[in-house]
């Protein structure tokens, strides 16, 4: 059980940092929506065992960035969420370009670590290529639903549930075609792997929502550090 309770302690770890970026304001709240989905890039290629079932181990960053993307068009606007999406995309051309750069040097007699990169960072720009394609057009969507759902009298001061609602139906696509489309040269049982992911991307779905009613209490809107 020793991953079930690292997911769990990653999960508060992750929400609290959300929730400082949320308290410095919009520009720190951009930096962590793009951070987690860089990492969820890197750490998709790493396989792992929950609940003895074969995941990627990176649902909590890709679930966590819809999440930071939700709390930046909640508190700083629909043109801010646009803006987080056109730096996410910024971010990813950069980290490609230097990662594949870096690998270019010849290491030296005493180097250790080249074959480590090489493995990580040499599959990287094809996965973060197609993973770039996929996520803008999931956050995308996501911003054009959030704002959508926010007309309705039930949902305007809902926040949790446009979050919990929003995302499940966005991720159950942002699976199917990351898997099939990024994964499926890496993976063994892609099938698996969609099916297993998607129910661990909704337990994590589940855990962070009633994390939204306590940042709402905490950080009314207007009343971030920074805007």
């Amino acid at each position: 059980m020793f991953n079930e309770s690292l997911l769990l302690l990653h999960l508060v770890a992750l929400l609290s940092l959300i929730f400082l970026a949320l308290k410095l304001g919009r520009v720190y709240l951009i930096l962590v929506f793009c951070l987690q989905v860089l990492l969820s890039n890197l750490f998709v290629i790493k396989q792992i065992e929950l609940f003895s079932f074969h995941v990627t181990c990176c649902d909590v960053y890709t679930v966590g960035s819809i999440l930071t993307l939700n709390l930046i068009q909640e508190y700083f606007g629909k043109k801010a969420a646009k803006t987080a999406v056109i730096t996410l995309c910024f971010s990813t051309l950069f980290f490609i370009v230097m990662s594949q750069l870096h690998l270019f040097y010849i290491p030296s007699m005493h180097d250790t670590t080249a074959t480590a990169f090489q493995t990580i960072l040499g599959i990287s720009p094809r996965i973060m290529t197609l993973s770039i394609i996929i996520a803008l057009s999931i956050a995308r969507l996501d911003i054009e639903l959030f704002s959508f759902l926010k007309r309705f009298a039930f949902f305007k001061n809902r926040l949790g549930s446009r979050f919990g609602i929003l995302t499940l139906f966005t991720q159950l696509i942002d699976t199917a075609l990351f898997t099939f489309i990024a994964l499926m040269p890496i993976l063994a049982h892609p099938g698996h792997i969609m099916l297993v992911s998607y129910l661990a991307k909704v337990g994590v779905i589940i855990s962070m929502t009633p994390a939204l009613y306590f940042f709402k209490k905490w950080v009314p809107i207007g009343r971030s550090y920074a805007n």
